[in-house]
């Protein structure tokens, strides 16, 4: 990883970025930059059930009451570009949600599912080959509704169920009784 090193010419300069750096057969190439532009954040779905953390490393959607608001999760987003990105892709930012400072929102497939997970990763996910886990597309259409695609499984997004107290998981868009829309306070 280098830092403070950047090969445009500074377009914010008030905006630290780090390049990441990918072995490709003996050839280096840059895959993300990261945009030190934490954000602290919670999210609750369209039907206005918050996400709270259920034992250590599970999240779950509840409607909380009264007192209960504490309970929500704290999450911070850090926004990630890409050096290069496809003519006529623009799927949204690119980010990163973690609770602290090393657990992280994660994705990996398991028996043709794409399964969503609390990880703890200890080392800085940038100099991780498999980053791509961690990184989300994250897409606000009309005023204030927020999808969070997965970058290494595109069309899986993070949802909740209809139910109250249920996981949060990953699905495909169509998926029926889960909910891909966000509010991010």
């Amino acid at each position: 990883v280098n830092r403070n090193f950047c090969c445009f010419p500074c377009f914010v300069s008030s905006v630290s970025l780090e390049t990441v750096w990918t072995p490709t057969q003996g050839i280096k190439r840059r895959d993300f930059l990261r945009a030190n532009s934490e954000k602290a954040l919670t999210l609750c779905d369209n039907s206005q059930k918050d996400l709270v953390l259920s034992g250590e490393l599970q999240l779950q959607a509840i409607t909380l009451q009264g007192g209960y608001c504490h309970r929500k999760v704290n999450f911070k987003m850090s926004r990630y570009i890409p050096f290069s990105v496809p003519p006529g892709d623009s799927p949204g930012l690119i980010v990163v949600l973690s609770i602290n400072n090393n657990l992280y929102m994660s994705c990996r497939m398991e028996d043709n599912k794409v399964v969503l997970f609390l990880e703890q990763y200890h080392d800085d996910i940038l100099t991780d080959r498999d980053m791509d886990r961690f990184l989300f597309y994250r897409k606000t259409t009309g005023i204030s509704l927020t999808t969070f695609e997965s970058v290494k499984f595109r069309g899986w997004y993070i949802s909740t169920s209809q139910q109250e107290n249920q996981p949060v998981e990953l699905c495909k868009v169509d998926a029926a009784n889960r909910l891909t829309s966000f509010r991010v306070n």
